[in-house]
């Protein structure tokens, strides 16, 4: 199927988005400019759920995510907060009672995508929608601004522990795979077809301060090209150097298992 796919019941909303690189590219935002983003919640112990990862709600019972969040854990350990631009209070909590998982490979990261499963119905409103997800011909080129939004902290934890209590917006470019590959081969990684480089073709345009990356916490939150969720944020090499891509897994790729597993 060409363009885009709504796999929910609920409804979407579109945000549109540009291409400059002039303005800040992480800035606070609202759950209600995007209504379909849930945030991931772990427990070790059963009692104490914290923020780890993010993710996009698919319809009324399930919730898109990256794999290596949920890989080897049981659905017990998860609950999700949808309807709050805050990941620790308000909205929503619903329980996950069951995990979809695709072949993910914890060596590559390759195929880094999974499913949270609740058997309470997800209520819908103004706050809480579905997301539109990419077909799997979804004419995605270099060189588009993409989004994401959640509440990964800026800093390696070892100096700034701290993630955003209030949802953000992160803008970023796709760029192109040779670009892609060159920054992930220093790094002694590879990128495949199925995922998606994003970054900043010109960091110096932009300046230290604001071409920055997101490092923990926003693993799952959806990449986002004109409103539509084209990717899975994965990973990032390094959020201190700007010209070093993320990696995100492509949507599109894996639209047929989505539908199937949904």
């Amino acid at each position: 199927m060409r363009g885009v796919i709504c796999l929910a019941i609920l409804g979407f909303a579109l945000a549109a988005a540009g291409e400059s690189q002039a303005d800040r590219t992480i800035q606070p935002t609202t759950i209600e400019q995007y209504p379909f983003v849930a945030a991931l919640l772990r427990s070790a112990d059963g009692t104490n759920f914290q923020h780890r990862c993010g993710g996009s709600i698919l319809n009324n019972r399930a919730v898109l995510t990256a794999g290596h969040c949920v890989y080897e854990d049981a659905p017990i350990r998860w609950r999700f907060r949808v309807g709050s631009s805050s990941h620790s209070s308000g909205g929503t909590v619903y329980l996950v009672t069951h995990i979809a998982l695709n072949d993910f490979d914890e060596w590559s990261m390759g195929w880094d995508i999974a499913i949270v499963h609740t058997s309470q119905r997800i209520v819908p409103g103004d706050s809480v929608q579905p997301g539109i997800f990419a077909g799997a011909n979804y004419p995605l080129a270099d060189n588009q601004r993409v989004s994401t939004a959640g509440w990964g902290s800026i800093s390696m934890p070892s100096w700034h522990p701290g993630q955003f209590e209030d949802i953000h917006e992160h803008q970023q470019w796709t760029m192109d795979s040779a670009t892609c590959r060159y920054w992930f081969n220093q790094e002694g990684l590879g990128i495949q077809p199925h995922q998606i480089c994003s970054g900043f073709p010109d960091p110096t345009q932009l300046g230290a301060d604001n071409a920055r990356d997101k490092c923990f916490g926003e693993p799952g939150a959806p990449l986002v090209h004109n409103g539509v969720v084209v990717g899975i944020r994965s990973f990032a090499v390094s959020c201190s150097n700007p010209e070093v891509p993320t990696a995100s897994t492509r949507v599109s790729s894996f639209i047929e298992w989505i539908s199937n597993n949904v």
